[in-house]
């Protein structure tokens, strides 16, 4: 079917080092990924056949200029720039921006070209045809800093609601040229432009929250963190204060009320503390996330029963585990930096994952019961198939396995990454010993990625050596005298019975922990 707005097209410029995914990410590009989330808005602004050209992968390095990118560009209805530092040094790029730049505007028809700004690129960098046109920014500074935060960074976004935000400007910018062009239902082009961005306060069905939480506005390097639990707890019925759409006040007397009237109706306090401090409101004689910090102190000390529930991750987010070089941070140490402990304080160091489940536990406690542990299963080659059994035995018993790759899935490095990201999933980890011999065994509960696991929260983590069959006497040893300090628990299940039952008997608290 013909449908109107079909066969236009976007042509997509951009260096392909910006769209190289990162070792940890193979998959993640940052053009491939915007290209993904411009046709799926365009779509829903009803121009389902709108072609977004970006068909690099055909083309090598060193290839001469391929008349298909000719074709394109004299075909295309948009010409798209994706703007960097690397773009503007690409001699390829220039004669693409060159070659669209010299088909000319009529008179009276809209400007082709279009610019995303992937981050900041000093004007006197940016080619002359770009200079004038709609630009719109994937990147943010940081008020504190002044460095910039770019909204995709590593193959993920980081700034969630930034980028989407920026996506969908973009799409609205394409699809007023490409109405502008023709071809477009003026019906079509009317709705989409009366469809609320965002539902208003008299359409909101009144409600009563079940709770209300202060959780206090972060430093930018946690923002999303911040963003992500208070999504969380505003979808299961709390009212969050201060309210996380809207910036404190940037004047000393009124941010200092509104922390103060935020704290008065919540039963707790919630604070992530990264490296940063945040902004300073003028008059204020703190930083904001200390002050809310001291703000909070101040009620906990009036009121016994008022806990702060901190933050203070020892790795930072978007960190790479793989890094020689990380250096663990201290929760106490990370909040001495902030201000003073409180008796009632209660400090986490674990991964965002797991500080939202600790807060939603200690919010909702009735809740805790349905929740299912992440068991990481980890074994041998040669024993595979006996750690693939104990996890359908886990799985049965309730908890959510996480089995581990397998030797061949990829490189050394793929792997150690792989088996890290499935780790700081996990509230235990499973050693599966069956036919693999002692000194193999002993090796793998010390191997990196399990130590760097368990040293993230040794007080909640538990790493378990699970013996199966055939018995022998190194497993006999073992299960009399240990392995070492790294392992908390060995399960021995390689003599005469029936292993489900073993199993059961050893896991089933575990896997369904009881009410409080």
């Amino acid at each position: 079917m013909n449908e109107e707005g079909a066969g236009r097209s976007v042509f997509v410029s951009y260096r392909r080092l910006d769209d190289d995914p990162p070792p940890e990410k193979p998959e993640g590009g940052f053009v491939r990924y915007l290209s993904q989330q411009v046709r799926w808005e365009l779509n829903q602004l009803g121009v389902p056949k709108a072609v977004l050209w970006r068909d690099r992968a055909k083309i090598e390095p060193g290839d001469i200029w391929s008349l298909k990118i000719e074709e394109a560009l004299s075909d295309a209805d948009i010409f798209l720039a994706i703007v960097s530092r690397n773009y503007v040094h690409s001699d390829w790029c220039a004669r693409e921006i060159s070659t669209m730049a010299a088909r000319g505007v009529p008179d009276g028809s809209p400007k082709r070209m279009l610019r995303i700004d992937k981050h900041r690129v000093e004007d006197r960098w940016i080619p002359e045809p770009l200079r004038g046109v709609q630009a719109i920014r994937f990147y943010q500074e940081d008020a504190e800093t002044k460095e910039e935060d770019e909204f995709f960074w590593r193959g993920r976004v980081c700034l969630y609601d930034e980028y989407i935000s920026a996506v969908r400007r973009l799409a609205r910018a394409i699809y007023d040229r490409l109405e502008q062009l023709g071809g477009i239902n003026e019906a079509r082009r009317d709705r989409a432009k009366d469809e609320p961005s965002s539902s208003t306060a008299s359409e909101t069905p009144d409600f009563i929250p079940i709770h209300t939480i202060f959780v206090a506005k972060p430093a930018a390097d946690l923002l999303e963190e911040y963003r992500s639990l208070t999504r969380e707890l505003m979808q299961r019925g709390c009212r969050v204060l201060p309210d996380p759409s809207a910036a404190l006040p940037d004047d000393a007397e009124q941010v200092t009320r509104s922390i103060q009237d935020a704290l008065a109706n919540s039963p707790l306090s919630i604070h992530l503390l990264g490296k940063r401090k945040g902004s300073r409101p003028d008059g204020l004689d703190k930083d904001l996330v200390p002050f809310q910090l001291s703000a909070a102190a101040r009620r906990a000390l009036a009121d016994p029963t008022f806990n702060r529930l901190i933050w203070a991750p020892k790795i930072m987010p978007r960190s790479n585990p793989a890094d020689e070089n990380l250096k663990l941070r201290d929760p106490i140490d990370v909040l001495s930096g902030f201000g003073d402990k409180c008796p009632t304080d209660e400090i986490d160091g674990d991964t965002a994952a797991r500080f939202k489940e600790f807060v939603l536990q200690r919010i909702f406690p009735e809740a805790a019961s349905s929740l299912r542990p992440n068991i990481y299963i980890h074994s041998m080659p040669m024993d595979r198939s006996f750690a693939v059994n104990i996890a359908r035995e886990l799985k049965a018993l309730g908890a959510t396995p996480l089995l581990g790759p397998e030797t061949d899935d990829g490189s050394s490095q793929q792997i150690d990454q792989a088996r890290r990201a499935l780790l700081s999933e996990a509230h235990y980890a499973v050693v599966c010993w069956a036919a693999a011999n002692r000194a193999e065994v002993t090796s793998e509960t010390v191997c990196s990625a399990l130590q760097a696991w368990k040293s993230g929260n040794q007080s909640k983590r538990q790493l378990i050596l699970l013996l199966g069959p055939p018995s022998s006497n190194a497993k006999a040893e073992i299960a009399e005298f240990g392995v070492g300090s790294a392992v908390d628990r060995i399960v021995d299940a390689s003599g005469p019975g029936e292993i489900k039952k073993i199993i059961a008997d050893h896991f089933q608290t575990i896997c369904r922990p009881s009410r409080s």
